[in-house]
């Protein structure tokens, strides 16, 4: 059992420095990622002013991710050359800019145009947020750091759209958005100039490790640093097929999960309640699944976690009555934990300075199965019935093993040398 990470920096100032860098990546993603939800419970009053159709408010949605999965690899490619911190910065000042301008669109046109530029702003949250947070982590707790990062994210999920739904209500969804847009920028600057007296715990990595921790390509094993800085192309190009199948899943189960509670005789409001059990589940599986990584290896939890989740959905397509509960709460546990580990060997696989790229990357394959899930295994059902596909999506997570085992140990290389 390793020790925990607060005892493995040498003084007080080490430790504030990474929690300083590691609560400002979370606050980056707190505020995207709850910008993003917030839309979500305006949508039906947003599509009453402009009188739009059911697609015409899907397509906010759809404009808003568009432009957000095609800025990942940029956002990454700046941040190697600009820093992590500053692009992170500029892009979330950005979203929340455009975002706060949604409040003055006076057509719908305009509206999904600037959603669609807002998008754009936020495609910077995700791969370099991910970078910087595993820039600030102790080396061998990466996964640690990854985890908190992400459940940020599903905290602002949780608590921003009940602030922006409460503010429309009052003053209506202009006011709402831009409230939140403004309050958004004032934040990241605030909280910017707070932590910028500080070491940019991203920045400083190198230094305050340096005695433990050696890029991937200066390590004997490792005499260049291959293409685009990843000496390791092939396990990075395993880890991200393993990302599309996890990925392809957590999208699947979600949107088709409705249909299976109402076949089981459950309401469209009591669906929602255990809808958010699913992301309940998901938020303490992205919490404690990445220092689950740390402690028994990556590709451990992985396998281990994949297993799980095939198993827990058989269990939630044949479950009745309470039994439905408690599964969807460990169904969202072990679905979507395992993306914090998938994230956290990222930067195993890359060089120091390719890292942000090999996130943008590693987003953009991902975001893109993400968005293309409910249309593959919609064509499923419609083919061989809603049951059969959730036993073909367990079915395809078990892929996922035989390629996590050419993650070998030579693959994976942890600056400490863990085992995976």
């Amino acid at each position: 059992m390793r020790k925990h990470w607060m005892r493995d920096y040498r003084d007080l100032p080490e430790m504030r420095n990474s929690l300083r860098g590691l609560l400002r990546c979370s606050v980056h993603h707190f505020i995207n990622d709850g910008f993003k939800w917030s839309l979500y419970p305006l949508l039906p009053l947003i599509a009453a002013d402009f009188g739009l159709t059911y697609g015409g408010a899907g397509a906010i949605n759809t404009a808003y991710n568009a432009l957000l999965a095609a800025t990942s690899i940029p956002f990454g490619l700046l941040a190697q050359r600009f820093g992590e911190v500053a692009v992170l910065t500029m892009g979330t000042v950005a979203f929340c800019g455009f975002f706060a301008l949604l409040a003055a669109a006076w057509s719908y046109p305009v509206f999904l145009g600037t959603a669609f530029v807002a998008g754009g702003g936020s495609g910077a949250a995700h791969p370099v947020g991910s970078a910087a947070a595993s820039a600030a982590a102790p080396p061998e707790e990466i996964g640690s750091f990854i985890g908190v990062f992400n459940f940020a994210g599903d905290v602002g999920k949780a608590v921003l759209p009940v602030l922006a739904g409460l503010a429309a209500a009052w003053f209506g969804w202009r006011a709402a958005l831009f409230a939140l847009g403004l309050g958004g920028v004032l934040a990241v600057l605030g909280f910017n100039r707070w932590a910028g007296s500080q070491t940019g715990a991203a920045e400083s990595t190198a230094d305050r490790y340096s005695d433990t921790q050696t890029d991937i390509c200066s390590r004997e094993a490792v005499p260049d640093c291959g293409l685009w800085g990843m000496p390791r192309l092939r396990a990075f190009i395993v880890l991200n097929l393993v990302g599309v199948f996890d990925s392809l899943a957590r999208a699947g189960v979600v949107v088709f999960a409705s249909f299976v509670l109402g076949d089981k005789g459950f309401s469209a409001g009591l669906t929602g309640v255990m809808l958010g059990l699913v992301a309940a589940g998901g938020s303490l599986g992205k919490l404690l699944c990445g220092p689950l990584g740390d402690i028994v290896g990556k590709r451990n939890t992985v396998i281990l976690t994949e297993v799980l989740t095939s198993l827990a959905i058989l269990a939630f397509v044949r479950a009745t009555g309470l039994w439905v509960f408690p599964l969807l709460v460990a169904t969202g546990f072990v679905l979507n934990g395992t993306s914090s580990v998938l994230y956290s060997m990222v930067p195993d696989l890359v060089s120091e300075d390719g890292r942000s790229q090999g996130f943008g990357i590693y987003y953009t394959v991902t975001l893109a199965a993400h968005a293309l899930s409910p249309l593959v295994f919609g064509v499923v059902v419609d083919l061989i019935g809603l049951y059969p596909m959730y036993h073909l999506m367990a079915g395809s997570l078990l892929l996922t093993i035989p390629l996590s085992f050419y993650l070998r140990v030579d693959e994976i290389q942890p600056a400490l040398g863990n085992q995976n």
